[in-house]
């Protein structure tokens, strides 16, 4: 990548190095590799970002950054001193520790201490995570503070379920094996979601609600539409669906126009590695990823805790199989298939308007990465539909101040 000064910073320590701190992590498991190089329209559209900015506002972005940096670095001896890999999703396995299912990588995991007949008639719901990052978004801090009335905050989803009298259970993808790098989204609900949803219903001895967060409501409506007695309620958080809404056509040209490196990446990688995702994520909002490091230097206390927890679990993030990566970014991004009724799995085209289940749509009013025009129109036909629309952002489903009153505890009342 060229160097390139501005008012004395460099473009890529303030444009990706610094947007994304393990850049040459191989947290994933895809082991580690040179710096990705930025495709031409992304860097024009980032360095037109960066030209917008004063020096003292340069200045206080890096600050947040070598500040979390050098968080991070004093962090990182003490966990491999306790035997605890980097790349290991220790926050889940803290609380859902028993282990229904398994494939390749992949997991159904369940409370250990849920015995069968403890279980009852107690709402049991499965969570569906994206493919590309890790299911600990759902348990963040699986070990904050709790306060005096047991709530640690909305910092664990897992853990307001529990309290809450709700069963949960987890769908954990893990990384893409070797004897998966052919899959695509069919293989991942066949092979993936519907062989967990079963064990999990024959566990609980009925089907469980299934919840899918962004990319994994996707794959929750697939599983629905392919076998609705396997669940009783649908619930998506923030799933895309209109991917030309908002400002999502413009951003389908934008994948268009750098589809050539994108294939470079696969041919190289036989993936899509984390690096080149977190390229297309700041592609798409560039002024957050500063923003937020911007905000960072001026944070203390649990609001510091809370950004190092998902600034973590962001960097932890998962590569796509080459079929999958194909299958979103051209046939989602730029082709909206599944607005279209062209997206299929095992032959049969995904069709929102098709469900029987009662469905929850919950829908965050400051998303960026997925606009709410394009989780609403997920509504169209649906008679059984009730829409949840919480004031806060993407990651704000999973980790906000409001979480529980807003977004939490209305699922579980809908439950």
């Amino acid at each position: 990548m060229t160097m390139m000064p501005y008012n004395g910073w460099p473009i890529d320590l303030i444009s990706l190095k610094s947007a994304w701190p393990i850049w040459n992590s191989s947290s994933s498991g895809e082991g580690a590799s040179p710096p990705l190089s930025l495709p031409p329209p992304i860097s024009a559209q980032l360095l037109q970002q960066l030209q917008r900015q004063s020096l003292d506002q340069m200045q206080e972005i890096a600050q947040g950054y070598q500040r979390y940096q050098h968080y991070r670095q004093a962090a990182q001896p003490r966990v491999r001193e306790q035997g605890a890999p980097s790349n290991t999703n220790n926050a889940v396995a803290s609380r859902l520790s028993k282990l229904l299912w398994h494939s390749h990588d992949m997991r159904l995991l369940a409370p250990a201490d849920q015995s069968v007949q403890a279980k009852g008639n107690r709402p049991a719901v499965l969570l569906i995570p994206s493919l590309v990052n890790r299911a600990g978004i759902f348990d963040l801090q699986s070990d904050a503070v709790e306060d005096s009335t047991g709530d640690p905050g909305g910092k664990s989803f897992v853990a307001f379920l529990q309290r809450a009298g709700v069963i949960p259970l987890l769908l954990d993808w893990g990384v893409p094996q070797p004897a998966q790098a052919d899959w695509g989204l069919d293989a991942y609900v066949q092979q993936g979601l519907l062989p967990a949803l079963a064990a999990a219903g024959q566990w609980l001895g009925r089907p469980p609600a299934l919840l899918g967060y962004c990319m994994g409501g996707n794959l929750a409506l697939a599983a629905a539409q392919l076998a609705p007695s396997l669940l009783s309620r649908l619930i998506l958080l923030a799933t895309p669906w209109n991917f030309h809404s908002g400002d999502g056509l413009r951003y389908g040209q934008q994948v268009q126009a750098i589809w050539p490196w994108l294939e470079d990446q696969l041919a190289c990688h036989n993936q899509l590695p984390t690096a080149a995702l977190q390229i297309m994520l700041l592609a798409r909002d560039p002024m957050a990823v500063m923003d937020k490091f911007r905000r960072a230097g001026q944070l203390d206390g649990q609001a510091w805790q809370d950004f190092v927890a998902v600034e973590d679990w962001l960097n932890d993030g998962v590569p796509l199989t080459a079929p999958v990566a194909r299958e979103t970014l051209r046939g989602w991004f730029v082709d909206n298939q599944t607005q279209r009724g062209q997206w299929t799995i095992a032959g049969q085209p995904i069709v929102a308007g098709h469900l029987t289940h009662p469905l929850l749509l919950v829908v965050a009013a400051r998303d960026k990465l997925v606009p709410p025009a394009s989780a609403l129109s997920l509504a169209n036909d649906q008679r059984n539909a009730k829409i949840l629309m919480a004031n806060t952002g993407h990651l704000g489903l999973m980790a906000s101040r409001q979480v529980i009153p807003q977004v939490w505890q209305p699922i579980v009342d809908w439950l």
